[in-house]
């Protein structure tokens, strides 16, 4: 019995009422003395199931009248079942209409064995549409907002249908209170504007010409004829005004290569197609309150479809459709993570970092200037103001403190701002620093086709080896805004962008022609201070097969947190495939194994100090390492101002070359204040040497200088690697090899502490006890999960120590060379192959004054390491021949070659007299 339940005689005319018409308005006028009490409450509404009317047919009252239930006789699988009278009805006695917060408290009861399902409710303001919400998933069993509504009448009617699997508690609403805009943004002027008229989305009236030009020339030929073919395609959308609608990249991508399409050719028929579809689309469209798998980029990219449209076809609009994607907008925009007014997340790390600001709401607030400029103050305040200056002084540094992904990622979205500043105003915002930026991805390559591992590194199906890591639409944005064919290059190889062909059109520019030739470009990089690292190898051979040896440090500078890591000091080498690595996985951000090994010094070939009360948070295990910061600095002068920021120093980085010739790199790092009071001091030096030897393509010398407060605190000079290690008195052997090619063994031969008083310990990824701090435990298809940790210990407990390592990389088959080791009573010497390196023994820099003694009659190469700055002088004693080298600040080192003989070397003698080097 749906229908007729009563006939109301008024003026002798008879009203049928359906009968759930009835029941709503009796509940309004039992309800009214009660909820009018309320009515002053306009801080918050409680609707409980003692202030409910239930569907006797549907649910019943449970533990003592405080929650309710379906029962167990209802089914909700069948389509349509909203329809039917609701299981709950609610009174919504608001002061007074405007926008509202509701948010939901349940109790799930349903807990399948396997993956944790999203349990929904339906629920219907008055006569809006009916829209779903989540009230139970994996994340919270009890608790979620529902999101904000607009309750248009003072006495309006909330109607609820339950799932299967909750208890129903309560429903509080509250006034929505919308982000408070800082005091600075409130009288801020933005120093650029957008221009009158339109277009002014990556095309204003300067370059439109130039881009339609452009369409059919060189390689955008082909792009611009499937642009067209797509753009001409019908497209019917089928909806229902009642039945609201997910997400849909398809229509997304079907409106946004219609409207460019007019763009570029002015035909207005497929112009309005793209009005009509985008209108339609909006008015049934809805995210619910999703807040898990990034919904915000989803959201924003609405967002930046609907500016698109109503920035290109803005001649097309009518006043009234131009009303409507405004306020649409405007709503969705309230859905992002950093919320309306954009001030809820910093712009400068997290996910406010990405899209959100970067592309979605500053396409929005150009494309809306003239209606309402507001947003764009806002915009561009966050941008010019706050990311800007902030991306100035990170960028010193050309190396993404987020890591290789998550680093490219974010760098990607902020060359979106870039260019939608500079094809709107002719200006480039950011620093000119940020083309040097892709260097990074270019040096961190490795002849396999992957990178080194730097932060969070996705985890992707598509990335089973082989694989060849990349970004291209990062690199489309970064060698248009550049003009560099190098980074053109490596987009081609990459596979360019054919899931966003406009953005290519708009950019891309067919008469640069793309460069694969690397051989101008040095074999070692340095970053700079900021986020301090130096990358080394021997070739650019990124063939199968490669003989080159690629190496990393890094150290000193500044953490940023989010997804960076707390790696200072950590070393990587690779030589026929991964030799000392990461062994960290991205499973899941802030998950157990995240928090305590991906994340952590442990999962690094890097110094750990255990001071077995250090706490480093709840939870948290304690792995030696250095301090784990998840805080990011929002602005230049929290970097530099607040000491937990501190990462340690860069105190030397140098690249020698000789004739053009690569020879080696030198780096150098304070890293104490990477660590918490445990350590008191600690430098860890690094050199590279390029030998040109195809047997031992290169050898690195690493020497930890490190005090700790206390000399209980145990001590583990460690690394990571892949395959099982081969230990004996002598060395510690590491090998590796790719799917095809030979191995490439890593020979490490530790010369301090000395093997009396030194203990060699390894173990796999899967034991359960190691000497340091318990593994969570994971199971992947990746190698790291396999791989292994191995530590060198002192056997006497030390306030100071010194750990001394050769890395010797060699052929397979190849016995590594002799080594000799020295050390004088200020200085170490290790002898290798016609190398002798030179480094300070009892303070950080070499004396001013010292001699050295080569055996050899062949010709050796020096290396001294550890130099102050300054002039220094060279003179063999025998013939008397001087050689003068200008060592620069934060260089610290310097080669020179010789043969037998004795060879004084001295600083800053003015009377001397001798070539430069």
């Amino acid at each position: 019995m749906d229908f007729i339940v009563l006939f109301i005689v008024s003026d002798d005319t008879y009203f049928m009422v359906h009968k759930y018409v009835f029941s709503t308005l009796l509940l309004l006028f039992l309800s009214a003395s009660l909820f009018s009490q309320q009515k002053g409450n306009s801080a918050e509404l409680l609707l409980t199931p003692k202030e409910a009317r239930i569907n006797p047919n549907t649910v019943r009252r449970t533990s003592n009248n405080q929650l309710l239930e379906l029962k167990d006789s209802i089914k909700r699988d069948a389509e349509g079942e909203v329809w039917r009278e609701a299981d709950i009805t609610f009174p919504l006695r608001i002061p007074q209409g405007g926008r509202y917060l509701l948010s939901s408290h349940v109790k799930r009861t349903q807990f399948p064995n396997g993956p944790v399902n999203d349990l929904n409710i339906e629920i219907q303001i008055g006569n809006q549409r009916i829209t779903k919400r989540i009230v139970s998933d994996a994340r919270n069993y009890t608790y979620h907002v529902l999101g904000d509504f607009v309750i248009t009448e003072s006495d309006s009617l909330l109607r609820v249908w339950l799932p299967k699997g909750i208890q129903f508690e309560k429903i509080v609403v509250n006034e929505y209170c919308p982000v408070t805009v800082p005091e600075t943004v409130q009288i801020y002027q933005p120093p650029i504007v957008p221009p009158e008229g339109h277009p002014r989305l990556w095309v204003n009236g300067e370059s439109l010409p130039v881009v339609k030009a452009r369409l059919d020339k060189g390689e955008n030929h082909r792009v611009w004829q499937q642009v067209k073919k797509d753009a001409l395609q019908e497209f019917t959308f089928h909806f229902y005004p009642w039945k609201e609608i997910p997400y849909s990249t398809d229509l997304e991508k079907t409106v946004q290569t219609k409207a460019f399409y007019y763009l570029m050719t002015d035909e207005k028929k497929v112009g309005r197609e793209a009005i009509s579809i985008l209108k339609n689309y909006l008015s049934v469209l809805e995210y619910g309150n999703i807040n898990y798998g990034d919904i915000t980029r989803d959201i924003g990219h609405t967002i930046y479809v609907s500016a698109l449209v109503y920035d290109w076809c803005n001649s097309l609009l009518t006043k009234q459709e131009k009303k409507q994607l405004y306020e649409r907008m405007m709503d969705l925009s309230r859905k992002m993570s950093i919320g309306w007014p954009p001030f809820k997340e910093s712009i400068v790390n997290g996910h406010a970092a990405e899209a959100q600001v970067n592309r979605d709401l500053l396409s929005m607030s150009i494309a809306i200037y003239e209606q309402d400029p507001i947003p764009y103050k806002y915009t561009s305040y966050l941008i010019l103001e706050e990311l800007v200056p902030m991306r100035r002084f990170q960028y010193q540094s050309a190396r993404p403190n987020q890591g290789v992904d998550y680093g490219a990622y974010r760098h990607m979205w902020e060359m979106n701002a870039a260019w939608l500043f500079y094809r709107m105003s002719g200006r480039q915002v950011f620093d000119d620093n940020i083309k040097k930026l892709p260097l990074y991805w270019m040096y961190m390559r490795l002849p396999n086709g992957r990178l080194f591992r730097d932060g969070d590194v996705f985890r992707e199906a598509t990335r089973m080896k082989p694989y060849y890591w990349g970004q291209p639409e990062m690199l489309l944005l970064d060698y248009c805004y550049s003009e560099n064919a190098i980074l053109k290059a490596e987009f081609q190889r990459q596979g360019g962008v054919p899931d966003n062909p406009i953005l290519f059109l708009l950019l891309n520019n067919p008469e640069l022609t793309p460069s694969e030739d690397y051989s101008h470009l040095p074999l070692a990089f340095s970053t700079g201070n900021v986020t301090g690292s130096l990358i080394s190898r021997t070739g650019w051979n990124m063939k199968p097969g490669s003989d080159d040896v690629v190496a990393e440090i890094k150290g000193g500078g500044y953490l940023f947190g989010n997804h960076q890591h707390a790696d200072a000091g950590a070393i990587q080498i690779y030589y026929h495939g991964l030799q000392v690595c990461d062994l960290g996985l991205y499973i899941s951000y802030g998950s157990p194994y995240d928090f305590n090994f991906n994340k952590r010094s442990a999962s690094h070939s890097m110094m750990l100090v255990v001071d077995p009360d250090e706490a480093f948070g709840n939870n948290l295990l304690n792995d030696g390492g250095t301090r784990f910061n998840q805080r990011s600095p929002k602005s230049v002068f929290d970097t530099l101002h607040d000491p937990w920021f501190s990462n340690g120093v860069v105190l030397a980085s140098n690249i020698e070359h000789k004739n053009n010739s690569f020879q080696y790199s030198y780096f150098k790092a304070d890293l104490t204040h990477a660590y918490s009071s445990k350590v008191r001091n600690y430098t860890k030096a690094f050199c590279f040497v390029n030998t040109g030897n195809k047997q031992v393509p290169a050898f690195i010398v690493v020497l930890d200088n490190i005090t700790s407060s206390n000399a209980d605190f145990k001590k583990f000079w460690k690394i990571n690697t892949i395959k099982e290690p081969l230990i004996s008195d002598s060395s510690i052997l590491l090998h590796n090899r790719e799917e095809t090619g030979p191995t490439g063994w890593t020979h490490i031969k530790t010369l301090l502490p000395a093997k009396a008083n030194r203990k060699t310990v390894y173990w796999n990824n899967q034991d359960t006890v190691n000497p340091i701090a318990p593994l969570p435990a994971i199971s992947t298809h990746e190698p790291e999960t396999k791989g292994y940790q191995l530590v060198i210990s002192p056997q006497q407990a030390n306030k100071k120590d010194t750990f001394l390592n050769l890395f010797l990389m060699a052929a397979d088959g190849v016995r590594p060379p002799l080594v000799h080791f020295d050390e004088t009573s200020m200085e170490y010497r290790i002898k290798v192959l016609d190398y002798l390196v030179v480094l300070p023994s009892k303070s950080e820099l070499l004396p001013d004054s010292f001699d050295i003694t080569l055996l050899d009659h062949s010709d050796q190469k020096v290396i001294l390491a550890g130099l102050k700055p300054g002039l220094w002088y060279v003179c063999k004693q025998d013939n008397n021949t001087h050689f003068k080298f200008k060592v620069k600040e934060n260089a610290n080192s310097l080669l020179f070659s010789g043969n037998h003989g004795t060879y004084k070397i001295w600083r800053n003698n003015p009377d001397s007299e001798g070539e430069t080097q």
